[in-house]
């Protein structure tokens, strides 16, 4: 399992209508962006690929890539791909209370299903708790029986939209490298149930 502590939170609304632009992502073919010229950027340690900028900086570490889409010191603008070390993890066990406490978002975030290279997945909409001026999206996937957490981070917030279309094309563009294992869950290979929109107020 991811580590991670429980607490208190405060609302939590798991909804996906709210975001016309992730339901896009998943439903449309991408679209080019005006702003930027997207190659394939392939990382074979974490085996994935991804579009990207050949202008952009990288920083790389053994289990996470980030690319560097804006380095302003009040504009950053990132995309990062990490794979979590811990194996047999399930997107079942990503509850709003699991995701908050091990990702550190601030109240009143939200959680839907998605899709990733084909395969189910979690997406979620959240501030840091303590960096409330900066936007996250993040895409959770399992592939191979190990944890992908896709990050988008925008600072600040209200720059967020500019990237959207940006976002969209470059998850889904996302593709794994390796097949999956014969011995996959079939959560892994896209067969889970759906994940249940609901509400959760406490």
């Amino acid at each position: 399992m991811i580590s991670g502590t429980f607490g208190r939170i405060g609302c939590i609304v798991l909804v996906t209508a709210a975001w016309p632009f992730l339901v896009r992502a998943e439903k449309e073919p991408a679209q080019a962006s005006s702003s930027f010229r997207l190659t394939d950027c392939i990382d074979v340690n974490l085996g994935f690929k991804i579009k990207c900028s050949p202008k952009w900086e990288k920083e790389v570490k053994p289990q996470s890539l980030m690319l560097i889409i804006k380095g302003r010191p009040r504009h950053i603008v990132t995309a990062t791909v990490t794979r979590f070390d811990e194996s047999n993890v399930t997107l079942a066990e990503l509850t709003p209370l699991k995701l908050q406490n091990t990702f550190q978002y601030a109240d009143n975030f939200k959680v839907g299903p998605s899709r990733v290279d084909g395969r189910k997945a979690l997406v979620v909409l959240a501030q840091p708790a303590y960096f409330p001026h900066v936007q996250f999206i993040d895409y959770f996937t399992v592939h191979n029986r190990r944890l992908f957490r896709i990050n988008f981070s925008v600072n600040t917030k209200n720059l967020f939209d500019k990237y959207k279309d940006l976002f969209g094309e470059m998850i889904r563009s996302f593709e794994f490298l390796e097949e999956e294992a014969a011995d996959a869950s079939p959560a892994e290979k896209g067969e889970e149930e759906d994940v249940t929109e609901s509400s959760v107020e406490r």
